[in-house]
């Protein structure tokens, strides 16, 4: 995995929040965003990392999305760890 795939996964989550309205509802209770800040910040890898913690957040987020999309459940942790604010520990 490399920083362009994992962007490309996290804008298809971000996609498939916004295409589910009860977890575009969760996301937005939870962060305090509005649609202007989608907009603003839909290309913004920060705001990208955001996004996966969310769906990294419930089991049952990235069972579904992980479903909707035929990407492995790993492949969601291994993402965030490409992006921005991701503070998981390398212990290699």
């Amino acid at each position: 995995m490399d920083v362009e795939k994992a962007e490309l996964i996290a804008i298809n989550a971000l996609t498939w929040i916004l295409q589910n309205p009860n977890y575009l509802s969760s996301f937005i209770g939870i962060t305090g965003v509005t649609p202007i800040d989608f907009r603003k910040n839909a290309t913004e890898t920060e705001f990208l990392g955001s996004i996966l913690d969310f769906i990294l957040s419930k089991d049952m987020y990235t069972l579904e999305f992980c479903a909707s999309h035929d990407y492995e459940q790993q492949s969601i942790s291994i993402a965030r760890q490409f992006l921005p604010g991701s503070h998981l520990p390398n212990w290699t």
